[in-house]
């Protein structure tokens, strides 16, 4: 029996081996780890005015999750304008988001003075606007 001719081809498959396996990981290589940051997008769905307690401004806004990772916390900024002034909020939402996916959050703004009312819809349709996001 001859096992020398045998264990001669086990070197070279090994080193073919070896060699395919390196091509394999430097072409795929590792992918950017800011495609897996949590990204997002927040719009305005609703912005209405009630009168429950004091006069206020209701606004919900639509995160959705348009990156690859889960969304654990969002923070967006809102303004809303009325006829005598504009008004600031911040929505903070710890509802985990897994990509494509959206959740809804509201934000209540209480009116300094009774009389004023939301400012005629704009060009975007809504006198609420989102200015600012932030995702983790």
């Amino acid at each position: 029996m001859n096992t020398r001719h045998t264990l001669s081809l086990l070197p070279g498959f090994a080193l073919t081996l070896a060699s395919a396996l390196a091509v394999a990981i430097t072409t795929t290589g590792c992918s950017d780890p800011a495609d897996w940051y949590p990204e997002g997008s927040a719009v305005v769905q609703s912005a209405y005015e009630t009168t429950t307690t004091d006069k206020q401004c209701i606004v919900t806004v639509a995160i959705t999750n348009t990156g690859k990772s889960k969304i654990w916390r969002s923070t967006v900024s809102v303004a809303v304008q009325t006829t005598l002034r504009e008004y600031r909020a911040t929505i903070a939402s710890e509802t985990n988001i897994l990509p494509g996916g959206t959740v809804y959050a509201s934000a209540s703004i209480p009116y300094i003075d009774g009389t004023e009312t939301l400012a005629p819809a704009g060009a975007g349709g809504s006198p609420a606007r989102v200015t600012g996001e932030f995702y983790e």
